[in-house]
């Protein structure tokens, strides 16, 4: 019984951990019109419950 629950915290710990770094993945990479680089953007828009991202040249925007 103390092995189930051994098993069952490190999988509650390792969700977590992964729900936090979607997070901050979340954060740093779905900000709308953040430049990339000099010469591409990426355009994030919403369509219905979705997100769309394309990768635009910079000087079309």
């Amino acid at each position: 019984m103390k092995e189930w629950r051994v098993i069952f915290y490190v999988l509650v710990r390792e969700v977590k951990i992964l729900r936090a770094k979607a997070k901050k993945f979340s954060r740093r990479f779905l900000w709308i019109y953040r430049p990339q680089s000099e010469l591409f953007r990426f355009v994030i828009y919403r369509s219905g419950r979705f997100y769309r991202i394309k990768i635009r040249d910079a000087s079309s925007i």
